[in-house]
């Protein structure tokens, strides 16, 4: 059965779409195939979009099945659930502009009961009919319990994608990460002509988010049109908080917030927007959850030590006034206290296009508070407070200075290099961070090399 994405009656929504100029010449075939780790590696959602504007037979966007197995044989099948997405023709400031608008279909289906560290196989569609499947994929699932490894990034967009996207396929193929985190601005934009920016992003980024599970928050280039086309496509989300419901979408599974466990860590995603939004039950929805989250958290340190938490923006950096000064003061005194309390081991952002990993630093005084604010022991062993870094370089642009001069809690900070980070969690103790840089000089199967790396370690 479709969904509607947006909360309106079916006669309301004929005769709207009767006044628009729509763009629905037949339903397309699968593409855009991602998946996501559910609260554990038992389960994967596999997402995907059919097109209405992609000349197709008309009864692809109906179904919404996985067909799975250890092998090709795919002897088991997953349902899901269609929704409707509604894109209109924005102006740059966000507001509708015109009378035209574009559906798609967002199909969404869960597999559960899956083995960790074991690798599936998988089509999306319609098995019997091949007009309306995808080729056959595979993933990998993530540890239940030790070592597990990831690429973390933010700010990443089509124009120049090529400088990292090359790197992250070549550490897909050599099995170097075991999972992929976008914290926020995914293609600049997901919402951009229409949909169509983020189409060609998703496109792009298949054969990586295809094969590991590429788990995202919200960045501010998400906003526009109330987050309605970062909520849709994303609907793949673990979820563990409930729904979300704004009027851009109606009521849909909750991605702008939620958590999961794989290998050693405790991965907890957030919103840094909900303070931008003017919505004070949001924000205080998600601050009460998150306390929950994280202590539960603690409590279950034996089986998962390591606590990462990601978000689009940074509490603290050294790079642009507004986005290190400014719009921290919005949301530092929140949080800052919270990953304190909990002992959130490291928080990753991005939303400055440069890349700074700092020291360990405990909030100082939030009443008033500057970038400057906060203690640190500088230390990479036994941090009492968390770890921050800042790495917003994996494109479309990166900063070529930072504004700010250096702190003494700044332990490297580098300008005008793309790339990513990646972390390999080894063992209880040990957690190891590597930034990788990667350039148009890429190529494919050549390992990207590193510009910094670090050991944390907590004994």
């Amino acid at each position: 059965m479709i969904q509607r994405a947006r909360s309106m009656p079916v006669m309301y929504m004929v005769a709207l779409l009767a006044l628009f100029v729509c763009l629905c010449d037949g339903q397309g075939r699968p593409e855009q195939i991602h998946i996501a780790q559910g609260q554990d590696p038992s389960v994967m959602t596999v997402s995907w979009l059919t097109l209405t504007d992609d000349p197709a037979p008309s009864t692809c966007h109906e179904e919404a099945a996985v067909h799975y197995g250890y092998g090709e044989s795919l002897a088991y099948t997953a349902y899901g659930t269609v929704a409707m997405m509604v894109a209109d023709k924005l102006s740059k400031k966000g507001k509708k502009k015109g009378v035209t608008t574009r559906l798609s279909y967002v199909h969404t289906a869960r597999i559960t009961g899956l083995y960790p560290a074991t690798r599936y196989w998988y089509q999306v569609g319609g098995q019997n009919n091949a007009n309306c499947s995808s080729g056959v994929f595979n993933f990998k699932t993530a540890p239940a319990y030790g070592e597990v490894s990831f690429a973390i990034f933010a700010d990443f967009g089509v124009a120049m994608m090529g400088e990292s996207i090359t790197c992250l396929e070549t550490d897909v193929k050599r099995e170097a990460i075991d999972l992929v985190i976008h914290a926020g601005d995914i293609a600049y934009d997901l919402f951009g002509d229409m949909g169509r920016d983020g189409d060609t992003f998703l496109n792009n980024i298949e054969p990586v988010a295809s094969q590991v599970a590429y788990m995202v928050a919200a960045g501010n280039h998400e906003a526009n049109d109330g987050f309605n086309q970062y909520t849709q496509r994303f609907r793949n989300m673990p979820a563990n908080s409930g729904t979300i419901f704004r009027e851009e979408f109606g009521e849909a599974p909750n991605s702008w917030w939620y958590s999961f466990n794989a290998g050693l860590v405790h991965f907890v995603a957030i919103s840094t927007e909900v303070f931008f939004i003017d919505s004070p039950e949001l924000m205080a929805r998600q601050l009460a959850w998150l306390e929950g989250d994280l202590a539960r958290a603690n409590a279950d340190r034996s089986a998962h030590p390591w606590i990462v938490v990601f978000g689009h923006r940074p509490l603290y950096c050294s790079a642009k006034l507004k986005n290190c000064e400014v719009e921290p003061r919005v949301f530092r005194p929140q949080l800052a206290n919270l990953f304190y309390e909990q002992g959130v081991d490291l928080y990753v952002s991005g939303h400055s296009h440069v890349y700074e990993r700092m020291f360990d630093i405990a909030p100082g005084d939030l009443q008033n508070d500057t970038y400057t604010s906060g203690e640190s022991t500088m230390s990479t062993v036994d941090m009492p407070a968390t770890t921050f870094v800042v790495s917003g370089v994996a494109g479309p642009d990166v900063a070529s200075d930072f504004n700010f001069p250096p702190l003494p809690r700044t332990a490297v900070r580098i300008a005008g290099k793309f790339g990513y980070g990646r972390v390999t969690v080894a063992n209880r103790t040990h957690l190891l961070w590597e930034q990788v840089q990667c350039s148009t000089a890429a190529k494919e199967g050549i390992v990207p090399p590193n510009i910094d790396e670090q050991w944390l370690l907590q004994n």
